[in-house]
C-alpha cells in the first residue's frame, strides 16, 4: 500500500517546522543569554560558573536534538523515495537510537545538575529523585526495535534478489 503524497508532505513539513522552531528558540535564547554568559565566565563567583555550565549543557542538548531530527529527516526522505530496505536506513536508525539515548543521559545530567545545584545554593532541601525522560527512552527503544525489523527486511530482500 502506497502512502499518499499528502501524508508524506505533512510529515516532512512537520519535521522542517521542528527544525525552524529549534533554530528560533536556540537563537533567541543565545541572544538573550550570551552577554550574561560572557560576564559570568570571567566572574569569580561560583554561582556564575554554575550558570555557565547549565547554559553549556543546554547548548549540547540543543545540538543533540538537531542531529537526531536531521537524521530522522534523512530517513523520511529515503522512505518517501521508496528506498525502504537499504543498509543506510539501518545505520540512520542506529544513529537516531544512540542520539536519543545520549540526549536522554545528557538531559538527566543537566536536570540533576541544575536541580541539585540551585536547590543547594538557595538553601532548600536537596531532592532525592533523578529525573528520567521515559518518553524519549521509550522512543529510543522503539527506534531500536524498528532498526532490527528493518535489518531483517534488508536481509530478506537480499535473499530474494539472489533467487531466480
Amino acid at each position: 500500500m502506497k502512502t499518499s503524497k499528502i501524508a508524506w508532505h505533512v510529515l516532512y513539513w512537520t519535521v522542517n517546522l521542528l527544525i525552524v522552531l529549534w533554530a528560533y528558540v536556540f537563537l533567541m535564547r543565545s541572544i538573550y543569554h550570551l552577554p550574561k554568559l560572557l560576564d559570568y565566565a570571567f566572574s569569580e563567583n561560583n554561582f556564575d560558573m554554575i550558570m555557565v555550565i547549565a547554559e553549556l549543557n543546554f547548548i549540547i542538548l540543543s545540538v543533540m536534538f538537531l542531529i537526531v531530527v536531521l537524521k530522522f529527516r534523512q530517513l523520511l526522505k529515503n522512505l518517501k523515495n521508496d528506498l525502504t530496505f537499504i543498509d543506510y536506513n539501518i545505520s540512520l536508525l542506529k544513529k537516531i537510537t544512540i542520539g536519543l539515548i545520549v540526549f536522554d543521559l545528557i538531559h538527566i545530567f543537566h536536570h540533576t545538575f541544575v536541580q541539585f545545584t540551585f536547590t543547594d545554593v538557595k538553601g532548600g532541601p536537596v531532592p532525592h529523585m533523578i529525573p528520567f525522560q521515559v518518553t524519549v527512552f521509550f522512543f529510543a527503544l522503539l527506534m531500536w526495535g524498528l532498526r532490527h525489523i528493518l535489518a531483517n527486511g534488508v536481509r530478506l530482500k537480499q535473499e530474494n534478489d539472489l533467487t531466480i
